[in-house]
């Protein structure tokens, strides 16, 4: 059996498996491929000459990438990303709801660039809960209200009965995945306990230590390399990169 890697979690589904915050050039560069053949396999995304899918949200210092690794190397990976200078990606098609929100005080995160090796949701569904696990107390720990998430029509039954997602707008074409149909979701981790009892045990009733939650950030040197690829790629919006060159 491996022994778990510092600042790693053993996963449930295999010794040989490991859920962690993004660390290394290695991890960051395998979430952003895998993300990349994920993507485009899906026809969410167009090919592109460096393999890698990257957002410029993703290389903000509030965001924090995770990974889930099986012999080094990256299976699955999510990002979350906590509404900062840039806000939140999903705000470029649902505004009004991430604004009305924000104006309450709310501290919001949202979870985007899910990607794993598999091709079915539902055979990747269990390794995911675990990473969201160290995601969701990761968010807690930085005073996160609510995750949000926009994810394809499909798959929203899932997060809404498995995770205690709720759903928050309309049906709507999402330009970053090649207009590929989204909806809006949103969990409350303040009202989890209460309202979704058996979602909070899942996520919070074993608490993950602190040493495993520090957060990570990329170096400038590799915000450079990553910033080209963003803008290279079109996965950026107007004035996203005046902060990260």
């Amino acid at each position: 059996m491996s022994t778990p890697r510092p600042n790693s979690l053993p996963s449930n589904t295999s010794p040989n498996i490991s859920l962690q915050l993004a660390r290394t050039n290695d991890q960051y560069c395998g979430a952003f491929e895998l993300a990349y053949k994920s993507y485009c396999r899906a026809g969410l995304d167009n090919p592109n000459e460096y393999g890698m899918r990257v957002t410029a949200h993703q290389l903000l210092d509030t965001s924090q990438v995770f990974v889930a690794t099986y012999h080094e190397e990256v299976i699955c990976t999510l990002t979350l990303v906590r509404d900062g200078e840039l806000g939140l990606p999903m705000e470029a098609v649902y505004p009004q709801e991430i604004a009305s929100r924000r104006n309450r005080g709310l501290r919001l995160a949202e979870v985007t660039c899910l990607a794993d090796r598999r091709l079915s949701p539902k055979r990747f569904f269990t390794l995911f809960c675990e990473l969201s696990r160290l995601m969701a107390q990761f968010a807690e720990l930085h005073g996160v209200d609510e995750i949000w998430i926009a994810c394809h029509p499909n798959h929203a039954l899932l997060y809404e009965r498995r995770l205690a997602f709720e759903r928050q707008g309309e049906l709507s074409d999402y330009p970053a995945v090649l207009g590929n149909p989204a909806v809006p979701l949103c969990v409350d981790l303040r009202e989890l306990k209460v309202n979704y009892p058996r979602v909070w045990r899942q996520f919070f009733s074993e608490r993950i230590a602190e040493d495993i939650l520090s957060p990570s950030h990329l170096c400038p040197e590799q915000k450079a390399f990553y910033s080209t690829i963003v803008q290279h790629c079109g996965n950026v919006r107007e004035g996203e990169l005046v902060e990260l060159a």
